[in-house]
Parts: structure tokens; C-alpha cells; sequence
């Protein structure tokens, strides 16, 4: 039995540690990182911790003598590394905890490093978060200051946690303030922080910048029902006919198998290698405790497989009984690992989107990145810059086609037998799945076929397979807007201030038409894959018109950081606004070029033929809105020239697999709809709505949000209190200019 000891232990971690390294290339990080390292050894020192172990831009301390020594070290870490940096201070988050913990080996194992690490990953930049039981532990022994933050549910901690910040200063104990709303700043200020908190929040949620971005695009997934393939379909690894299924070769099943005990089945003209990665290369699992890191190999064409890929993806094993625990295939993935408290009680398999940013070879078009980013300075319609992009798609397609990529092997068939293969590769024989809202026909596709292997689905906004993505976008955006400003007329401040907050909208529209205005040096955080950095963080000259107006609502309606400041800014008439909206359109530029090979691969695999004029005409009729209708992205496709998926995946889905569905009614797509849709077709779909938020549930969404998860994932066909969960969804704290 290993020997324990109670001890203090101490997290710390480099607050943008990414964004500073490519700020300052290789060498002068380097140089940074050198100095960075000997100062947290030197306060260390001082204090009479010991280095446990680097944990990428940061350290894991222990102090067996002193918790006081602990803090002491905290507060001396902050200071010493303050001014390494002189163009950009240098910030900590420190986490300390204590109590009885094991040493095996030269590492520490307990709840109390645990601890440590969640503490540290709450703090906030230059600050320190502790626990109740180090405040007593302390006493009136140094010089600290503590202040109460409240009970905090903590990742793998079964137990609501007390946490306190601390300070250097007089021993001061301070007891929790009441729940007081600070005062209304100024407006200059709240318009900034609409594209401010934005940028950075790119950097930290899964899918502010996914691969539905290109959501101007009038159909990018969902085809009608007419839609036929090209060719016969078959499962080359088994022979098996497989009626209207295109090539998917690892998940085949007889057709003679009842479709209660359909699973995945192993290839057999290939071997899937499932093999470990060493997460301390990993710019973001190297800062996160628990996460393992693998590569999955498998033939990049099932009926080719010569030629291979390798998905880097993670595991998070659950907090609790890791070999018992269900486990939950995040297909994209959706989430970063810090807001993933699922893993409470399974273990989390992330496995990327093939072509994407954990996907190589690397599946890109620089050319037409290029194209995309000198349009920005242009007005948003340029003929020029369409044509333009055109040329440079095609220039793409004959490179990647020339060094040996197949280009329909990128879609959402190749999806569904990535996961398969990795199912097979890892021995598990059955789990959950859930993926980001554009890839939910292949979970669905995948849950259907397989109600063997897959005991749940569960999504956020999912695009309804038997309906088209995006096919009436310009209608889908009013229609969020205007709930959006229900919301606010229903509140006393907002709604005396601006009741009628479209007409407001369309003033703002039209005078940004009338007079476009080009903002210099707006900043961008770096184009991103999903939710990894594929690039360094830049900045831009925006033209901004009206229809990039358009885009900038767009953006702000997804994430509910906007919804405070949304409404004020809608009539605000300072150059300040105009500023934070290049910064929201630019967003919503960018991300549509995260990966166009792949991207183009995925949706014009699933183009649909769209009812005639359902997507111009509300574009005519609704020209604030009417940017979101792209005519140009059919010719895109044909360009691009990929032959169409199977029925399967534009047919509404009608399987039995246990199914739950949580809608943002903010977000600017159809999702209530879609969610409606599958609750008719799916018997066993249950759906919970949230009136006040819009994507990234899992992020801004109500604690009971995550244990409805939880419950589901433990037992798929108990009955579940959404009403309860939904009736929480968090109030907005509407921003209205002084009267």
C-alpha cells in the first residue's frame, strides 16, 4: 500500500500561454520559457515546496511541511513572473489544496491534487482560489486574505467544494456578499466587450467556431428526400449488400441480423491501430489532468486502404469506477476538456472529424484562405472576390487530388466508420454518442443502423437529417432576432428603452449599407479547427457594410455573451459600436474558412436541390437578414465536384435508439424545428429548451443541464424533468444606455 502524507498541494498555469508563444516565435519563446521556469523554481524554492512535475506552462507543487508555505509561494509566483514579459504581463492561475495524499514513485495521487488542479483551472487570471479546509488550516498564521466565492461543483469531485480566493494582505476573513448586480457601465465599454469576450471565448469553447460557420450557405446538409446516389453501394470488407449505404466498409452488418442487435463488426480487409500519444506534445491536453492521448490509423479510402490517416483524439476517464462507467463517443468533438463534468461519471472518447485540425495529412486550402482574407477589406458582394475564390477552389481541389487525397472520403460515411473502427480498435462494445449540431445525421445514420453498439444520442441544435441545413437561413436569423427581442421587450429596462428593437436593427442596416466603413487592425485570435488552434492570432482591415452587419448578429445571437450588450448596441451610434462588430463579423469570416477542403468534402457531399425560391425570396423580403443566403455555394460544389451521400443521410430518422435533444432558442438556425422534427420521427427523443440561450448549452446552460446528461448516460430510459431544467435557463441581464 502506497505511504500518504497530509500535505498542501499547489497547481499553477500560464494564462495564454498559446497566443504569447506565437506572439513571440520559436526562439524568443524559448528564451521565455527558460526564464519563466527558473522563476517559479526560485519562489518555490524559497518556500520549501518541491516540484512534483512540469505540467506544460505550469507546475504541480507540494509542500509536506507548511500549508502556510503554500500560499506564501502562490502570492510570491504571481509577482515573480509579473514582468518576464515587458509587452505583455505575465499572469498565473494557482490552485492550492490540502490534506492526505499518497506518494508513489516520486508522484502524488488523491482528491487533494485533484482539487488543485480544478481550483486552479476556476481562478481567474492573476488569482488564487483555495478551499475552506487550507483557510483553517491556516488560521491567523502569514498574511493572507481570503475571501468566500461559494460551494463550487468541481470536476470529479462528488461533493460541492468551498472555495475561497486569497491574497496577500491582512488576515482578513470575509464572509460571502450577497448577490448584488453591480452598476450599469458605461457604454463604451459594454459595446467593446461584445467582440471582446468573443474573441477570447473562441479560444475557450468548442464550438463558437465549428464547421456550420459557413452558415450563409443555403444548403449545406439535410438534402431533400429526392436526392439519389450516384453509384451502387456496397460494404467491401464483407460482401454484404448493403441497401443504400454508400462506402462504408468497417460497420457492416447482415442483413438477416435483427435490427435490435445490429453492432458494429470488425473490417476485415484492414486492421484499425489504436496507439498511445504522448500528451506532453499536446499544446492542450499537456495542461489537463487525467486526459490520454491517442492516434487512430485507418485507411483515408475503406475500399483503398493503402493509403492511411491518423485522428488524434483524447480520453477522459470518468471520475468514478473509470472501468465500469459508460462510455461517450464526442464525435468532433463539441467540448473542451475544462467544461466537460459528464466525466463525473463516464468516460469521455473524443474522436475528431476526419480532415479537420486533429486529422493528418493536413486537409487544407491555403489558396483559398488567402482569397477569403483579402475580401475582407472589399465590399461583402465584390463579384471579384467570388470569382476569385472559384479559381482558388479549383486550384485546391487539382493540388490535393494530384498528391494523392480522395476527396470523398471525407463525408459524414467516413465519420461513422472512423468511430466504428475505433470502437473495434479499444474493445468497447458499446457506448453513447453525441457529436457538434452539423454532424448529427451521421449520429443519427450511425445510431440507426447500430442500436446494438449504441445505447444513446444525445445533442445540442442537431440539424434534422430529413430537412435542409441552413435552406432559409435570411428566415431563420429574423426569427431569432425576434425572439431575441421578445426577450427584451418583456424586461421593464429594455423594453421601455428600445421597443422596437428589429425596426432599431434595420435602421442600423440600412446605414451601414448606405455607408460602409472600413475598420483597420481588427483583431482575430486565430483561425481555429473546431476546438483546437490551427493558426496565430492577426489582425485585419474589415470593410463594414450592411451585410457584414448581418454577420456580426449572427455571431452575437450563437453565444450568450452578446445578450447583455446586443440590445444597447443595436442603437448605439459611436464608432465604438462599429469597431466590436467588425470584430463579431470577422468571427464569422474566418471560421468559414477553418478547413475548406474538408468543409467543402463534408457539405457538398449532402447539397440539396431546395424547394424553388424558398431561400431568395425571404432573402428579398428580409434584406437585413438576407447576407445569410449565400447563391454562390452551389457553384462551390460544383467545383469541388463530390459525388452525394446516401438517402440515409436526407431522410428523416425514425430509429428507437433513447435520444436527448437540448435547443438553444437563440441560435440562428431552425434547431427548435429540427428538434421537433426528430421528436416525431424518433419515438424515443425527449427534448429540453432553453428560451434564453443559443449555442454551447453545455457551456452557458444551467448546472441541471449537466445532470440531466448525467442521468441519461447512467440510465437512458428513465424519465427525465426537463420542464424543471428548462424553467432555469439564466435570465439575461440586459445593458441599457442612461437615461
Amino acid at each position: 500500500m502506497s505511504s500518504t502524507s497530509t500535505v498542501a498541494v499547489l497547481v499553477c498555469d500560464l494564462v495564454e500561454s498559446t497566443a504569447r508563444h506565437a506572439r513571440l516565435g520559436e526562439d524568443a519563446a524559448d528564451v521565455f520559457r527558460a526564464r519563466f521556469f527558473a522563476a517559479l523554481r526560485d519562489a518555490v524554492e524559497r518556500n520549501d515546496g518541491e516540484i512534483v512535475k512540469n505540467l506544460g506552462d505550469g507546475l504541480l507543487v507540494v509542500f509536506r511541511r507548511s500549508t502556510v508555505a503554500a500560499l506564501t509561494c502562490a502570492h510570491d509566483l504571481h509577482e515573480a513572473v509579473l514582468t518576464l514579459d515587458p509587452d505583455d504581463a505575465v499572469r498565473l492561475r494557482v490552485g492550492v489544496s490540502a490534506g492526505e495524499v499518497a506518494e508513489e514513485d516520486g508522484d502524488w495521487f488523491g482528491m487533494p491534487v485533484i482539487e488543485a488542479s480544478r481550483l486552479c483551472a476556476l481562478a481567474a487570471p492573476m488569482s488564487t482560489v483555495t478551499t475552506g479546509v487550507v483557510r483553517n488550516l491556516v488560521g491567523s498564521r502569514g498574511t493572507n486574505q481570503f475571501k468566500l466565492i461559494g460551494p463550487k461543483d468541481l470536476k470529479g469531485i462528488p461533493t460541492a467544494v468551498e472555495a475561497w480566493t486569497v491574497s496577500r494582505g491582512g488576515t482578513v476573513s470575509h464572509p460571502a456578499e450577497p448577490n448584488v448586480l453591480p452598476a450599469r457601465p458605461r457604454r463604451t465599454v459594454t459595446l467593446a466587450a461584445i467582440g471582446i469576450a468573443l474573441v477570447g471565448l473562441v479560444a475557450a469553447v468548442a464550438t463558437i467556431v465549428v464547421r456550420d460557420a459557413d452558415s450563409s450557405t443555403p444548403s449545406t446538409a439535410g438534402p431533400a428526400t429526392n436526392t439519389e446516389p450516384t453509384a451502387a453501394s456496397v460494404f467491401p470488407t464483407s460482401g454484404v449488400a448493403a441497401s443504400s449505404t454508400s462506402t462504408s466498409t468497417a460497420t457492416s452488418t447482415s442483413t438477416s441480423t435483427s435490427v435490435e442487435a445490429a453492432r458494429v463488426v470488425a473490417p476485415t480487409n484492414y486492421t484499425p491501430i489504436l496507439s498511445d500519444r504522448d500528451c506532453a506534445t499536446d499544446p492542450d491536453a499537456g495542461e489537463a489532468f487525467g486526459i490520454e492521448c491517442w492516434t487512430l490509423t485507418v485507411p483515408e479510402d475503406r475500399a483503398d486502404p493503402e493509403r492511411t490517416i491518423e485522428l488524434h483524439g483524447y480520453r477522459i476517464p470518468a471520475a468514478t469506477d473509470p472501468d465500469n462507467a459508460p462510455t461517450v463517443i464526442d464525435l468532433g468533438p463539441t467540448t473542451t476538456f475544462a467544461s466537460y463534468p459528464l466525466s463525473e461519471v463516464a468516460n469521455i472518447v473524443m474522436i475528431p472529424s476526419r480532415g479537420f485540425g486533429l486529422s493528418t495529412p493536413a486537409f487544407d486550402c491555403p489558396e483559398v484562405a488567402a482569397v477569403r482574407e483579402a475580401g475582407l477589406a472589399l465590399p461583402s458582394d465584390d463579384p471579384t472576390v467570388a470569382s476569385l475564390m472559384l479559381d482558388a477552389l479549383r486550384s485546391c481541389r487539382e493540388r490535393l487530388v494530384a498528391s494523392g487525397f480522395n476527396l470523398p472520403s471525407y463525408n459524414f460515411e467516413a465519420e461513422i466508420s472512423d468511430v466504428a473502427d475505433y470502437l473495434i480498435a479499444a474493445g468497447v462494445d458499446e457506448s453513447f454518442i453525441t457529436a457538434l449540431p452539423e454532424d448529427a445525421p451521421a449520429v443519427l445514420v450511425a445510431a440507426d443502423r447500430f442500436p446494438g453498439t449504441f445505447r444513446g444520442v444525445f445533442l445540442q441544435n442537431p440539424v434534422d437529417p430529413g430537412t435542409a441545413w441552413q435552406a432559409d437561413p435570411a428566415r431563420d436569423l429574423a426569427a431569432a432576432f425576434s425572439r431575441y427581442a421578445a426577450l427584451c421587450a418583456a424586461n421593464v429596462a429594455c423594453g421601455t428603452s428600445y421597443p422596437d428593437l428589429a425596426a432599431d436593427y434595420s435602421a442600423r442596416y440600412e446605414r451601414m449599407t448606405r455607408s460602409p466603413k472600413l475598420v483597420e487592425d481588427v483583431p482575430h485570435g486565430g483561425q481555429h479547427s473546431r476546438i483546437y488552434p490551427v493558426g496565430t492570432a492577426r489582425t485585419f482591415d474589415v470593410l463594414m457594410d450592411g451585410d457584414r452587419l448581418t454577420h456580426a448578429y449572427y455571431s452575437a445571437l450563437r453565444v450568450k455573451v452578446a445578450y447583455a450588450s446586443l440590445a444597447d448596441a443595436t442603437n448605439d451610434q459611436s464608432e465604438t459600436y462599429v469597431a466590436s462588430s467588425a470584430t463579431l463579423a470577422l468571427i464569422h469570416e474566418l471560421s468559414r474558412g477553418v478547413r475548406d477542403a474538408a468543409f467543402y468534402s463534408y457539405q457538398c457531399a449532402v447539397i440539396s436541390t431546395l424547394a424553388p425560391g424558398t431561400g431568395p425570396s425571404s432573402a428579398a423580403a428580409l434584406p437585413p437578414y438576407g447576407a445569410m443566403y449565400d447563391e454562390t455555394f452551389v457553384d462551390r460544389c460544383m467545383v469541388w465536384d463530390v459525388p452525394p451521400l446516401s438517402p440515409e443521410f436526407n431522410t428523416a430518422s425514425n430509429g428507437e435508439t433513447p435520444t436527448l435533444i437540448a435547443v438553444g432558442e437563440l441560435a440562428p438556425v431552425p434547431a427548435a424545428l429540427w428538434a421537433d422534427n426528430l421528436r416525431r420521427s424518433r419515438r424515443n427523443t425527449t427534448v429540453v429548451t432553453f428560451p434564453t440561450l443559443g449555442a454551447n448549452i453545455e457551456y452557458f446552460g444551467p448546472r441541471c443541464y449537466q445532470d440531466l446528461l448525467q442521468q441519461f448516460v447512467l440510465d437512458p430510459t428513465a424519465r427525465l424533468d426537463v420542464d424543471a431544467c428548462a424553467a432555469q435557463s439564466p435570465a439575461i441581464e440586459f445593458i441599457v444606455a442612461a437615461s
